[in-house]
């Protein structure tokens, strides 16, 4: 299994990226929503645009795949925030992309 940090730009209250996850390109688009002080994020096919999901809350050790393995367009492996304090935070404004904050990590499915 191989681990990949998906880099995310600190403070940044929406931002979109492209990213390799087991070999295919993605889009992985994050966007703060301050109504419910929580972050979005969407996924889809870099590539083709087919959309795999969008509005999934960032929730601290969920895998945001889980629910979408039925379709051929998900990756296989695991998308999850991981709080790199230990402290079990979840994603904030503040927290998300900082050093010692939340990460995005993509586990392969090899």
């Amino acid at each position: 299994m191989s681990v990949l940090r998906i880099p995310i730009a600190r403070s940044e209250p929406s931002q979109s990226l492209v990213a390799l996850l087991d070999g295919v390109r993605y889009r992985i688009s994050l966007d703060w929503n301050a109504r419910i002080g929580r972050w979005l994020c969407a996924l889809t096919h870099a590539d083709s645009g087919r959309v795999v999901f969008t509005s999934r809350v960032l929730a601290t050790r969920s895998d945001l795949l889980r629910l979408y393995r039925f379709s051929s367009d998900c990756p296989p492996g695991i998308l999850s925030p991981i709080d790199l304090s230990g402290l079990d935070r979840e994603a904030d404004f503040s927290t998300l992309g900082a050093v010692d904050g939340i990460a995005l990590v993509y586990f392969s499915a090899d």
